[in-house]
């Protein structure tokens, strides 16, 4: 599967092994619609074309909305890429994490959240496309989705995986790591501070797509 999206130019590439580059959030959200749009590596490709385009269209409940994921006329791949690149430390954000699944057979992306439901579809679909979709709309319906911890988990591991290794200085990153632990109070606020100025100036392209 990846294969195929890197050859496509969805995914990011470059040096192999220990210089490889870091998956980014763009790949984390391309990588979550291929696995979930279809079964087939064969349409993977296709799938991922279709609904990152995919825009909002139904919003079924009572509850707020996340300007942070939803506003701005945003793509459902918008939405994951802001998803899995939130800053986990600041729940200004956007709160608990949804629950995300695709609909194959209709051709929807839904998140569900505590009374709220939002659905994507495409936009403008051509009359060639509506008749393919209809011929696809029977049979056994085949709906794939991630639970909000899966979600969450994904977005940590790539929000630790920042904080791996050191500064210019040679400091570690890792507030975990000996060194920043044994510092107290307003130290630890100014350590942590520089640590993600130097991360977010590093990672120029980590919001990319968003």
């Amino acid at each position: 599967m990846a294969r195929s999206l890197k050859e496509a130019g969805l995914l990011t590439t470059g040096a192999r092994g220990v210089n490889a580059p870091n998956m980014i959030p763009l790949d984390a959200a391309r990588m979550t619609i291929a696995l979930l749009s279809t079964d087939s590596p064969a349409k993977m490709v296709e799938a991922v074309e279709r609904y990152r385009d995919m825009k909002l269209r139904t919003v079924e409940g009572e509850g707020d909305l996340s300007e942070y994921l939803f506003g701005f006329d945003t793509t459902l791949e918008q939405v994951l890429v802001r998803m899995f690149g939130a800053e986990l430390d600041d729940e200004s954000h956007f709160g608990d994490f949804p629950y995300f699944e695709i609909q194959e057979n209709q051709k929807t992306a839904v998140f569900q959240m505590k009374n709220t439901t939002v659905k994507f579809r495409t936009p403008e679909p051509t009359a060639e496309l509506l008749d393919k979709d209809r011929a696809e709309h029977s049979g056994i319906m085949r709906t794939r989705g991630l639970a909000p911890v899966a979600l969450l988990t994904v977005a940590a591991e790539m929000w630790a995986d920042r904080f791996s290794g050191v500064d210019e200085q040679g400091y570690p990153l890792a507030l975990t790591h000996p060194w920043n632990e044994e510092l107290r109070g307003e130290k630890r606020q100014l350590r942590y501070a520089e640590i993600k100025a130097y991360v977010r100036a590093r990672d120029t392209d980590w919001m990319k797509g968003a």
